[in-house]
């Protein structure tokens, strides 16, 4: 249970990074169609 919960919290911490990046592509794009 600790092991998978550690494990759960870096997936969470690489998940957020790559929302951060998604949204950061996302909203040069928007920029661009302006």
């Amino acid at each position: 249970m600790e092991r998978e919960s550690r494990h759960s919290k870096e997936e969470e911490e690489e998940l957020d990074r790559k929302i951060a990046q998604i949204r950061e592509k996302n909203l040069k794009i928007e920029e661009r169609k302006k």
